[in-house]
């Protein structure tokens, strides 16, 4: 290394300084290669680099929130993160066929049912089931549903009525 001063990274304020000629460069476990690469051995390849709580270079762990990462260790097919308070997301796992995404007012939730104190609609609405041109109305179960009863065309309100010849 001649010709070349040393540098170090002072943690306190992230300074790059000259390292002092009665110091040594401590580098553990590590190796710094022809190419001026620094090899760390403690640290996983592939793996971003944080501090942990001794202000110790790790790559391994979960990366918590405020280190830009999720604070989640695994996911499954579907699971949907959203932030609940802490320094880790929490997840939902995916709901079952036929429900939908809703809010408790504080996180999401699956819900088989939507309940709207008021509900504006505009444009086409299409049911499917039912009978064309049948009028809508509540069945007893409280589901909306048309039979062929009663026929709507857009103009003309009618009994649909079956005949048979004889």
């Amino acid at each position: 290394m001649a010709n070349r001063i040393p540098l170090v990274v002072v943690p306190e304020d992230l300074a790059i300084k000259e390292l002092p000629a009665v110091d040594n460069l401590d580098l553990g476990n590590s190796s710094i290669a022809n190419t001026n690469t620094i090899t760390l051995n403690s640290l996983t390849a592939s793996k971003p680099v944080f501090t942990d709580g001794s202000k110790v270079l790790s790559s391994s762990g979960t990366l918590l929130i405020d280190q830009g990462g999720t604070g989640l260790s695994s996911y499954t097919a579907g699971d949907l993160p959203y932030f609940a308070s802490g320094t880790a997301f929490s997840k939902l796992t995916v709901g079952n066929a036929n429900t939908v995404l809703t809010s408790t007012g504080s996180a999401p939730q699956w819900s088989t049912n939507l309940n709207f104190a008021a509900l504006v609609l505009s444009g086409n609405l299409t049911l499917n089931g039912g009978t064309a041109n049948g009028v809508l109305y509540l069945n007893g179960s409280k589901v909306a549903t048309s039979g062929s009863a009663l026929v709507f065309d857009g103009t003309n309100l009618g009994l649909q009525v079956s005949q048979s010849l004889s």
